[in-house]
């Protein structure tokens, strides 16, 4: 009688095996309302700020829905140094741009609300941790307007109705968005836990 011995496969030995890994996702606002760091840039794209950020309160607030993102900021008013000049506004005919399209912010110079600046500026005669009157300014954006406002994409034009009485171009930018009442909104990390059991497995020969 011939005996075929075969032996196929290998001893596997017994492994319990535990895998840890984090994921990370890309941050995605929810609906609700938020507030971020705005500055006004050189409408250049060199990213610096404009001569005109100083005379702008640097928190604004976002005000997310489905499809919407309504964005609120504000203007120092009347600009202390010039106290006398744009009565009706500091700013005039304030325009976004998002995706070629054009949306007006409207304004409101009768409530006046008191900020706090962050910026001492001697042109404007402002002074670092002082408050004074402000001008509000309110647009109403699509929602993925949020990512353009965060890479500073956003051009905005509007007549600064003191000093120089022109129309000036800015890129506008807010960073560092918070949910109103807590922290800033991260990139949604998860830890997910794997947990492996290997049996051994041992081939028999077959004859």
């Amino acid at each position: 009688m011939r005996l075929n011995k075969i032996l196929s496969g290998a001893v596997t030995a017994a492994m319990l095996g535990t895998m840890m890994c984090t994921t990370a996702f890309a941050a995605d606002y929810t609906d609700g309302d938020y507030t971020g760091e705005i500055h006004f840039l050189n409408a250049n794209g060199s990213g610096s700020a404009s001569m005109w950020d100083p005379m702008f309160v640097h928190e604004a607030e976002l005000a997310l829905t489905a499809d919407n993102a309504e964005l609120t900021f504000y203007v120092a008013y009347p600009i202390p140094a010039f106290p006398d000049l744009g009565t009706d506004g500091t700013i005039l005919d304030v325009v976004l741009t998002v995706n070629d399209t054009e949306y007006t912010a409207e304004s409101d110079i009768t409530t006046k609300p008191e900020k706090v600046f962050d910026t001492t500026s001697s042109l404007f005669g402002i002074t670092e941790g002082e408050s004074y009157p402000t001008q509000v300014l309110t647009v109403d954006l699509p929602r993925d307007a949020v990512d353009d406002l965060e890479a500073g994409t956003v051009a905005a034009s509007a007549y600064v109705n003191s000093v120089m009485n022109s129309t000036q171009n800015f890129l506008i930018q807010v960073t560092n968005i918070q949910s109103v009442g807590g922290e800033t909104e991260p990139a949604d990390t998860k830890d997910m836990q794997i947990t492996a059991d290997v049996q051994e497995v041992v081939s028999e020969p077959t004859y």
